[in-house]
C-alpha cells in the first residue's frame, strides 16, 4: 500500500530552521521531542520581537510548541517564498498551551521558505512537513499518528481528545490532538514499515503511583518494558504530572527492509498506556517507491498476550526505556554454537598433541638411559640422566653404590653425576669388574692413574669417588 502523503518530522535543531539575528534560548526538558525546545525569552512582553526562518521540501508545514502567555502578543506575520506578508494568530483559545500553533496553506510539492516575524514569547519544539509522492525522503524521519490507518488495533483501545495536564509546564494537546489509550492487559497494536529505526511515543502520567508494562515484538524478537511510578521517582517528586513526547520504545540500526512491530499491554496498575505517534527512518527514497508491507509477516507468528513474557525492566526516571531481549537472534545462536565447537576442537587437539609429546619424550628418555649393569657386581646404576656437574663433598646422590655383600646403602658413597654408557666403559678399562665378588676386598680394585693432586696433598683418588669401591672401614676413615 503506497500512501499519497506523509508527515516528516523536523526537530528544532534541524538544519532547515534558523532563529533570526538574536539567539533563542534552548530548553532541555524531557517533555520536548528529543529533549530540546527553543524559545525567545527576551521577546516576551517586549517591543523587540523575534524572527525565524524555516526551509523545507514538501507541500505544507505545521509548527508545534508553546504559544505565548496570555499577556503577550497573540499575533505574528508570515511570508512564504518572498510573496505577500500576512498577519496570523496562534489559534490558542486559552493561552499558554503546548499545541500546533501554525499550519501553512498547501503549496506545490517542492522547496519552500517561510519567514516568521513579530513573534513574542513563543516556543518551537518540532515542525511537521507534509510530503508528496516525489518529495525526497533521504535522511528524513516519518511520523505516523495514532489515527493513521497503517496501525491496526485489537482489544479495548479508546480514542481520547483530552487536554494534557502538564504540571509545571503549560498544559498541552497530543500531537495532532488525539491519543489511543489502553487500561486492559492483552490490548495490542501492530505496525508494519520499511525502515532502519522505529520509536513509539505517547503521554505518560507521573502523578499517580503505579506500574505499567508492555512488550514490543520486533521481527520476532520480544522486548519487555516496565514503566513504574514510585515515591522516589524524580518526575513524581517534581510534579511533572502528564509528560508529552514520552518514549515508550525505540530501536535504531535496523536492517533496511520490511519490519513488523507488535505492541502488547501486559500490566496496568493505576496507570494508562496512552499512545500518541510512531516515528521511523524510511529505507525508501520517496513515497512513490515505498514498498507494500501490508502482507509482510515473520517466520515465527506474533505471539498472543498470554504467551508473552512479563518480566520487566524498572524505569525510575525520564530517560527513554531500554528493553530486555527475551529471545536471541538466530545469527547469534548459530555463532555461539560454532564458537563452542571450535573451542572444543582446540581443546581436544591440545590434549592429543600434549599426549603425543609426552609419549615421544618418554621414548627418547628410554633410549638415552643406559641399561643397568647385570653382571655380578656390587655396582648398581639407576639410570640417572641429569646434568653432568662434578661431585662435591657432602652431596647426596639419588643413586647409591651398595657395598658388597649387603643390601644397605650409605650416603658416604653418594654424589651427583651422570652415569652414561661412556662412564661404564671407562670403568671397565681401569677396573676388572668381572673379578669382583662379595668375598674379594676392595683393595683388589685397580685405581685409575692419579690425574691431579689437591692443595692438601691428597690425590683425587683418595677422596670419595663414584669410581672407587672401598670397604666400610676405609670409607669411614675418609669421612669428616
Amino acid at each position: 500500500m503506497t500512501t499519497q502523503t506523509a508527515l516528516v518530522i523536523l526537530d528544532d535543531v534541524s538544519n532547515g530552521i534558523t532563529f533570526g539575528d538574536r539567539p533563542w534560548t534552548l530548553s532541555t526538558l524531557p517533555q520536548w521531542y528529543r529533549g530540546s525546545c527553543y524559545y525567545p525569552g527576551w521577546a516576551e512582553n517586549s517591543e523587540t520581537k523575534a524572527t525565524m526562518t524555516i526551509v523545507f521540501e514538501g507541500l505544507e508545514i505545521g509548527c508545534i510548541g508553546n504559544t505565548p502567555r496570555r499577556t503577550d502578543s497573540q499575533q505574528f506575520t508570515v511570508t512564504i517564498d518572498g510573496n505577500e506578508t500576512r498577519t496570523v494568530g496562534y489559534g490558542d483559545p486559552d493561552p499558554q498551551t503546548y499545541m500546533q500553533w501554525y499550519k501553512s496553506a498547501t503549496l506545490p510539492d517542492g522547496r519552500h521558505t517561510i519567514l516568521f516575524e513579530s513573534m513574542g514569547g513563543v516556543a518551537l519544539d518540532m515542525v511537521l512537513v507534509t510530503v508528496g509522492p516525489r518529495t525526497p525522503l533521504d535522511g528524513k524521519t516519518l511520523l505516523i499518528d495514532n489515527e493513521d490507518g497503517q496501525i491496526q488495533y485489537t482489544g479495548q483501545w479508546t480514542r481520547s481528545l483530552n487536554r494534557i495536564v502538564s504540571g509545571y509546564l503549560p498544559d498541552a494537546f497530543p500531537i495532532l490532538n488525539s491519543t489511543h489509550q489502553s487500561t486492559t492487559p492483552g490490548d495490542m497494536m501492530v505496525f508494519r514499515f520499511s525502515g532502519t529505526s522505529v520509536s513509539v511515543y505517547g503521554v505518560f502520567n507521573w502523578e499517580s503511583l503505579g506500574n505499567l508494562s508492555a512488550t514490543y515484538e520486533l521481527d520476532g524478537i520480544i522486548y519487555t518494558e516496565n514503566y513504574a511510578v514510585k515515591a522516589s521517582s524524580p518526575s513524581y517528586l517534581d510534579l511533572t504530572k502528564e509528560a508529552t513526547n514520552f518514549v515508550y520504545f525505540s530501536r535504531q540500526n535496523l536492517d533496511p527492509g520490511p519490519h513488523i512491530l507488535a505492541v502488547t499491554v501486559t500490566e496496568v496498575n493505576n496507570a494508562v498506556y496512552a499512545f500518541d505517534y510512531i516515528t521511523y527512518t524510511p529505507s525508501f527514497s520517496n513515497l512513490a517507491s515505498q514498498p507494500d508491507v501490508s502482507s509482510y509477516s515473520v517466520t515465527r507468528p506474533i505471539a498472543s498476550s498470554t504467551s508473552l513474557p512479563t518480566q520487566a525492566t524498572h524505569i525510575q526516571n525520564n530517560d527513554p526505556p531500554t528493553g530486555n531481549t527475551k529471545s536471541a537472534p538466530v545469527s547469534a545462536i548459530v555463532g555461539g554454537v560454532i564458537g563452542g565447537l571450535a573451542l572444543l576442537l582446540l581443546v581436544v587437539a591440545f590434549l592429543c598433541g600434549r599426549r603425543r609429546l609426552l609419549n615421544n619424550a618418554k621414548k627418547r628418555r628410554t633410549l638415552q638411559i643406559a641399561k643397568p649393569y647385570t653382571e655380578e657386581t656390587p655396582y648398581m646404576y639407576d639410570g640417572y640422566d641429569g646434568p653432568d656437574f662434578p661431585p662435591s663433598n657432602g652431596s647426596v646422590s639419588p643413586y647409591m653404590l651398595r657395598l658388597p655383600g649387603t643390601n644397605s646403602t650409605s650416603n658416604s658413597f653418594s654424589t651427583y653425576g651422570r652415569y652414561h654408557d661412556r662412564r661404564l666403559s671407562e670403568m671397565r678399562q681401569f677396573s676388572d669388574m668381572s673379578s669382583l665378588h662379595p668375598s674379594h676386598s676392595a683393595s683388589q680394585v685397580r685405581r685409575p692413574p692419579i690425574s691431579a693432586i689437591s692443595e692438601d696433598g691428597e690425590t683425587e683418588h683418595d677422596k670419595v669417588s663414584p669410581y672407587i669401591l672401598r670397604s666400610p672401614a676405609e670409607t669411614s676413615s675418609l669421612l669428616p
